[in-house]
């Protein structure tokens, strides 16, 4: 194989069935796939949906890539269809990492980036590709012409990626890195209303870690906001980008499913060490609205589990209201489904303070703890969140009489993750079920086959069709 080129493609001739193509590719990664066309040249039996490739290697057309999650080739095979995109789908069978490699004409690129657009994909975008050296290594050259090395390939233009900076509802700036290090160093003057919207909607996205845990990722990634495991994020389509670094927490040892009493340490990834589908968009991510049958059920949990019964009525003067003369919520009869889903939130803090506090209890001294739990919930679950002022926190920061901040904020957002994992829980219902992978279906298999208790399937009766 004979390769040359610039920084942006990589040129190289084949022998297919006894005729010299001669292939240019484009694209981040170029050099890398060159290496599996190489392969199929040889007759590599290993490459899986490969034999679709002489028609594209014989157009003498310009060729690009992109990778693909093989969940959705059978929707972009429908698409490319429609929209007459000649490609092929290569899968290298001894890799397990959930995707495969996409080649198409350079010509259909706009196409593509269409097509996948339509599949909850964000827009294409490739890097530069950088030339072998001498020693078969990349490397990248700088104006002056030395080696620098290379920087890893960004997959694809993530419109989710994390920013340091983020515009609050009233517009402020916030430098989330800021601000999230400041809060867990102590520092008093750093909790401003809208300072403290921010660091609760970041714990609501990571509300399945403990404080330790929590504590190391921060420290790890002062901006880190959705945080899951290699295998969370295949499940909702994203994937850790080549080179991705990760972050380090701890988790219990399990030894033949039950716990060793051991910690371990476990690697998780941030959604800016990511790429792939949108997760505002993704079907995982349920969203409370007005009228749904989840947030009707999510009601129904809260009244459920109250400690105290929850009373719809007529003539109450505000939305929500926890009495502790009656042990009641009461909640208005004419606000919509979320102001009631956020006002049993707050209410049920009241009413469990004052079943902690006795006669101790006042609604003032619990105020930031309820608004907190309640906001926390709404932001995790998209409901509107402009009526959720903390204007006092200057005053709850000045009471602390020379405690430690974290002595405030360990237990409200200790507090708001417990709320949100009974959630979670309770909405799981109706989130769908992850199709098994073919690797967890055989393992299965094997298990049925090993205990006799596999059964066969029978096979489907077609209806005759009507002459």
């Amino acid at each position: 194989m004979n390769t040359s080129g610039d920084a942006a493609e990589t040129v190289f001739k084949l022998l297919i069935e006894g005729v010299e193509v001669v292939v240019k590719l484009t694209g981040s990664g170029a050099k890398n796939l060159a290496a599996i066309l190489y392969r199929y040249s040889q007759g590599d039996k290993k490459l899986k949906g490969a034999t679709n490739l002489n028609a594209l290697l014989k157009s003498g057309k310009e060729l690009t890539i992109v990778r693909l999650n093989e969940s959705d080739l059978r929707d972009f095979k429908v698409q490319a269809k429609k929209y007459g995109i000649l490609y092929c789908a290569v899968k290298d069978t001894r890799a397990d990492d959930g995707y495969c490699d996409l080649f198409f004409k350079k010509a259909d690129y706009s196409r593509v980036n269409h097509v996948l657009s339509r599949l909850d994909y964000n827009e294409l975008h490739h890097e530069k590709e950088p030339v072998f050296n001498r020693d078969e290594k990349e490397i990248s050259q700088n104006d002056k012409g030395n080696e620098t090395p290379k920087k890893e390939p960004q997959q694809r233009n993530d419109s989710n990626m994390q920013k340091s900076r983020l515009t609050t509802e009233n517009g402020t700036k916030v430098n989330i890195e800021q601000v999230v290090r400041d809060i867990r160093d102590g520092k008093k003057e750093a909790m401003t209303p809208e300072n403290w919207k921010t660091y609760l909607a970041l714990n609501s996205q990571m509300y399945s870690y403990s404080q330790g845990n929590k504590d190391r990722i921060f420290e790890q990634n002062p901006s880190a906001s959705v945080v899951l495991s290699k295998t969370k994020w295949r499940e909702i389509g994203r994937y850790p980008q080549q080179g991705a670094k990760g972050l380090i927490i701890t988790m219990p040892e399990y030894q033949d499913g039950n716990r060793t009493g051991k910690f371990i340490d476990a690697k998780v990834y941030d959604i800016s060490e990511t790429y792939g589908r949108d997760i505002s968009h993704s079907k995982y991510a349920i969203k409370l609205e007005n009228g749904s049958l989840e947030i009707k059920s999510e009601i129904k949990r809260m009244k459920s589990i109250a400690l105290v019964p929850v009373e719809i009525k007529d003539d109450i003067a505000t939305d929500s209201f926890y009495s502790p003369e009656d042990k009641k919520i009461y909640i208005r009869s004419d606000i919509t489904d979320s102001e009631v889903y956020t006002g049993i939130a707050r209410e049920t803090v009241y009413a469990n303070a004052h079943s902690k506090q006795g006669e101790g209890y006042d609604r003032v001294k619990n105020h930031l703890m309820a608004e907190s739990v309640a906001y926390s919930m709404a932001v995790k679950y998209g409901i509107d969140t402009n009526e959720f002022r903390f204007d006092y926190i200057p005053d709850e920061v000045n009471g602390l009489d020379g405690k430690d901040l974290s002595e405030l904020i360990n237990p409200i957002t200790q507090s708001a993750s417990n709320e949100i994992k009974k959630a979670e829980t309770n909405l799981s219902k109706y989130k769908p079920k992850q199709k098994p992978s073919i690797k967890q279906e055989l393992k299965s298999h094997k298990q049925a086959i090993d205990s006799n208790t596999y059964k066969t399937r029978q096979p489907t009766k077609t209806k005759e069709r009507s002459r």
